[in-house]
């Protein structure tokens, strides 16, 4: 056991690398995010992604600014736009129409990141992710 010890840390760096690179190709996740470990390696971040919500009701349909809490949480949906925390902002966001007394039947989330051109920087937006909750 005391042989393992002095390895631990180094293990667990890797594991979290590995986990990080793996969310950063399959789910979304910004490389500045879960380790960070390729924050210096691309534009990413938060400054270069957007979200957008659009909320449809009836006699309504129209996109949002969130405000207060729900700005915080989309932050986090910017960056890891997961079914957890795009769910969580969905419902968040009911409520807050609701507490409004808004009439809404559904939410529209969308995820950007802008990227550029390597030859000219020109910067162009994709869509990373769309999530609907009804």
């Amino acid at each position: 056991m005391a042989k393992i010890l002095p390895y631990t840390p180094g293990v667990l760096l890797l594991f979290v690398a590995c986990v990080q690179i793996y969310l950063a190709q399959t789910a979304n996740l910004s490389p500045w995010k879960g380790g960070g470990f390729g924050m210096f390696s691309t534009t990413d971040g938060i400054s270069n992604r957007s979200l957008r919500v659009y909320v449809n009701g009836p006699q309504r349909s129209e996109e949002i600014l969130l405000e207060g809490k729900l700005q915080d949480l989309a932050a986090r949906a910017q960056l890891f736009p997961g079914n957890l925390q795009l769910e969580k902002l969905a419902r968040e966001i009911f409520r807050d129409q609701q507490s409004k007394k808004l009439p809404i039947d559904d939410v529209s989330i969308e995820v950007w990141r802008t990227e550029y051109a390597k030859n000219d920087l020109y910067p162009t937006r994709h869509l990373v992710r769309k999530f609907v909750s009804r």
